[in-house]
């Protein structure tokens, strides 16, 4: 479930030209108007699942 919606929302992201982090600190800045999407549920014990 969670590896499946990690890549809906990086797909969503990349399409609408929004930055998207995981767990990533800092998060930087985008463009103005555009909206930094971070993902904190996807974690290093998932990501090592795949």
């Amino acid at each position: 479930y969670w590896q499946a919606l990690e890549q809906d929302i990086s797909n969503y992201a990349k399409e609408q030209g929004f930055p998207y982090r995981i767990n990533d600190l800092p998060y930087g800045r985008s463009e103005k108007g555009k909206p930094v999407i971070v993902n904190y549920f996807y974690h290093e014990k998932i990501r090592l699942t795949k």
